[in-house]
């Protein structure tokens, strides 16, 4: 019973401080979105060959996929956002 009181509070442990780095380190959504089998490069190779423009800038969205900036012809700066299964949005 000690055992499993134990467990079941690092259990609750875990899932707070999973919860509270999710919200706050950019790290921590780096990783997870690397773990959903999708990478930042792969996710700015998406929208690079489908825009044909200049990516920016990159980042982890709290879903597994990413946000990508890209400048296209004219100067125009659009926001694309890749899931983690790599389509483009």
């Amino acid at each position: 019973m000690k055992t499993l009181r134990v467990l079941l509070i690092a259990t609750c442990l875990g899932v707070v401080s999973f919860s509270h780095a999710e919200n706050t380190d950019p790290v921590f959504a780096q990783q997870l979105a690397q773990q959903s089998g999708l990478s930042m490069q792969e996710a700015t190779a998406i929208v690079r060959r489908a825009t044909r423009g200049r990516v920016v800038s990159a980042s982890p969205t709290k879903n597994g996929g990413y946000k990508v900036r890209v400048v296209l012809d004219g100067g125009r700066v659009k926001t694309y956002k890749v899931d983690r299964n790599g389509r483009m949005k």
